[in-house]
C-alpha cells in the first residue's frame, strides 16, 4: 500500500500550546526511523485545520489546549477519526475523562509525565488498532472483552451474575464517581461499596477500575466506546 520509505512511516501531528513541549516531542519523534512529524499546532483550531489538511496517521492532542478542549476537538473531528488515531495527552486525566475520551474516538490517553519509551510504544500500539491508557497497552483487555461478547450464547445472562445493587454500583463507576459518593447515593457505607466492587471484580474477571469500566461499556452495561480504533 505504501511504496517509498517515507510513505511507510507513521505520519504524526503534534498539537500542544507550549512551544517547548512541542519541540521536545518533535525532536523525540523525528529521531525514530518509523515516524515522520508532519506538522505542529499551537491551538485546537489549528489542530483541526491541520488534521483535515494533512490527514496524519496519529494526532498527539493536548486535552486542555484552548480555545477548544480535547473533547470538543474529538467531537468536531469525527469524520477525520476514520483515518487519524488520536492520543490525548494530559497532566491530570482521571478515569471519567479517560472513558469520555475513548467514547468520543481517542485511541489512547496518556499523562504527560510518562516516559519517552511509553509514549513511543503507545503510538505504535494505536497504529496497530489497539487502545493505550496510562502506562500500558489495553489491547489485551479490549480483545478479551470482545472475545467474551462473541462467545456468549443467546440465552446467556447479560449481567454476568451481577445483583441489582452491583449493577447500580457499576453504573456509578462508569460515571466516574468515587466510592464515597456512590455510598452516599445508595445510603450504604463505603466498606459495603468496596465489598460490592470486589464481588464485581470476581464475577467479571477484571482486576482494576479502568478495566471494569471498559468491560461494562463493551458489554453494553454502560455507554459505548467509539468504534474506530479497532
Amino acid at each position: 500500500m505504501r511504496g517509498s520509505d517515507s510513505d511507510s512511516k507513521v505520519k504524526i501531528l503534534i498539537a500542544d500550546g507550549y512551544p517547548i513541549f512541542r519541540e521536545g516531542l518533535k525532536h523525540l519523534l523525528s529521531a525514530q526511523k518509523d515516524f515522520e512529524v508532519l506538522g505542529e499546532a499551537a491551538d485546537s483550531i489549528e489542530a483541526l485545520r491541520l488534521m483535515e489538511l494533512l490527514k496524519p496517521d496519529v494526532l498527539l492532542l493536548d486535552m486542555m489546549m484552548p480555545p477548544l478542549n480535547g473533547m470538543e476537538v474529538l467531537e468536531r473531528s469525527d469524520g477525520n477519526l476514520r483515518t487519524t488515531r488520536v492520543i490525548m495527552l494530559s497532566v491530570t486525566a482521571d478515569t471519567n475523562q479517560t472513558v469520555q475520551a475513548l467514547e468520543l474516538g481517542a485511541c489512547g490517553v496518556l499523562r504527560k509525565e510518562v516516559s519517552s519509551e511509553i509514549l513511543l510504544k503507545s503510538i505504535r500500539a494505536v497504529v496497530q488498532g489497539q487502545y493505550w491508557v496510562g502506562r500500558r497497552d489495553m489491547a489485551g483487555a479490549i480483545d478479551a472483552l470482545r472475545s467474551v461478547r462473541s462467545l456468549e450464547s443467546e440465552n446467556a445472562s447479560r449481567n454476568f451474575g451481577l445483583s441489582p445493587r452491583e449493577m447500580q454500583i457499576l453504573q456509578g463507576l462508569v460515571e466516574g464517581l468515587p466510592n464515597k459518593e456512590i455510598a452516599r447515593s445508595f445510603g450504604i457505607s463505603e466498606q459495603t461499596v468496596k465489598h460490592h466492587i470486589s464481588s464485581i471484580f470476581d464475577k467479571t474477571g477484571m482486576s482494576n477500575r479502568l478495566e471494569l469500566v471498559i468491560f461494562s461499556i463493551n458489554q453494553g452495561l454502560g455507554r459505548s466506546l467509539h468504534p474506530r480504533c479497532a
